[in-house]
């Protein structure tokens, strides 16, 4: 197997992760992808776990923030969340500016804000890197993420109204 450049880069660099950090951060992807209200919210608590045990793991920031803008997004959009979401995405990126799954979260983060210039240059860095070689697996950085969310019209005036009547309820 022949590695380029990047790739040597990127492995060089993973840092080692402590075991029950992960596993927390593994729990609270699956409940992350199960997408309702209460899984979104354990969700929430696994990556707070997974902070409490290696507060430096990046991915459990973005994974913070992802939860708090779906659940923002879609069941409670409280100002709460949209902070959060922005917190833990601005964490994760100062933790690991080139962690894709980082423009992702933070992408999604601003564009509940309403600023969508700057949510396009945060989706741009993992558009372009997909999903890094050190995790095949990673549903959260995948190359269509970006295009898929904006062609999908997930951030619509409609929706956007859509949110802001549920907060006023």
């Amino acid at each position: 197997m022949i590695l380029s450049e990047d790739e040597k880069k990127a492995i060089e660099k993973v840092r080692t992760v402590n075991v029950e950090a992960y596993d927390y951060y593994i729990r609270g992807r699956q409940f992350f992808h199960q997408l309702r209200r209460k899984s979104l919210e354990y969700a929430r608590q696994m990556f707070n776990r997974a902070i409490e045990v290696d507060p430096e793991y990046a991915l459990a920031h973005a994974g913070v923030a992802d939860s708090c803008s779906l659940l923002y997004m879609y069941f409670d959009a409280r100002e709460l969340n949209l902070r959060q979401a922005d917190l833990a995405s601005r964490k994760a990126l100062e933790l690991e500016p080139d962690l894709a799954e980082a423009h992702v979260a933070r992408g999604l983060a601003v564009s509940l804000s309403k600023k969508f210039d700057e949510a396009a240059r945060e989706f741009e860095p993992a558009y372009r890197k997909g999903s890094p070689p050190r995790r095949p697996s990673s549903s959260s950085a995948r190359p269509v993420s970006a295009p898929r969310i904006f062609s999908q019209s997930l951030f619509s005036p409609s929706r956007i109204q859509c949110a802001e009547w549920r907060q006023r309820r």
